[in-house]
């Protein structure tokens, strides 16, 4: 029973935190993003825009490099790609795209208790303190194996880190949140570390940098209007 009122506790002041936050936005949040990913040697950088529209929930990135491409998702788990270039665009509809599965709506609207993880299936296992920090174990359900159990660990209310670890026990990812940017509606990771541990000796690095955070009447909305052409090709 500790745990759980742990977690309910936790639970209630972070939605306290964010009463009323997509009316105090206006309703719309944009950084620039930078994707960093290192693995075998080798480094690959994609840059990107990105604005969520909090009325609808929808999410649109331009992507700058290593191609020109935009793409829209929703709630709906709705997924458009289009390449301007090619004036080509494809369609997928899964619920695990949808725009509540990603890490912008999770933080601009103070639902960092779980990071996700209740929506995935999993259940909170125990709860304990560790230096100063509440650390939530999660138990992942039997059809997301070899997951089998999640650590999030909180500093002042929000996420600093994440562990994922298989059935043997051994860790299968890290994920840190840092140098976090405060307003009074959200508090948001502007660069997070994700590192993989597969079969093979090495791991894959994962950095993502958020900059130039954009909030209400501050967003270039121009990228929200954006609209795939009428005669674009279809591909799979």
């Amino acid at each position: 029973m500790k745990h759980y009122c742990c977690v309910l506790i936790l639970s209630m002041l972070i939605a306290s935190m964010g009463v009323s936050s997509a009316q105090l936005l206006n309703s719309a949040v944009s950084a620039d993003v930078t994707h960093q990913i290192l693995q075998k040697g080798k480094v690959m950088t994609v840059k990107s825009q990105t604005l969520y529209d909090g009325k609808s929930d929808k999410i649109v990135c331009h992507y700058f490099n290593p191609k020109e491409f935009y793409k829209t998702v929703n709630n709906k788990g709705e997924m458009r790609i289009y390449f301007p270039k090619d004036n080509t665009v494809s369609y997928t509809q899964n619920n695990h795209y949808s725009s509540n599965n990603e890490l912008m709506y999770y933080f601009v609207n103070n639902k960092v208790d779980d990071l996700g993880l209740k929506s995935e299936g999993f259940k909170v296992k125990s709860t304990n303190y560790k230096d100063d920090h509440l650390v939530v174990t999660w138990e992942a359900p039997v059809h997301l194996m070899p997951v089998k159990e999640v650590d999030v660990v909180f500093e002042n209310y929000l996420p600093i880190y994440s562990e994922y670890r298989g059935v043997d026990g051994k860790v299968l990812k890290k994920i840190y949140y840092y140098q976090y940017f405060s307003c009074p509606e959200f508090n948001f990771p502007q660069k997070i570390t994700e590192v993989s541990f597969d079969a093979s000796p090495d791991s894959i690095l994962k950095r993502t940098t958020y900059s130039n955070i954009k909030i209400g009447n501050q967003v270039d909305r121009t990228l929200f209007n954006f609209e795939i052409p009428a005669n674009a090709k279809k591909v799979d």
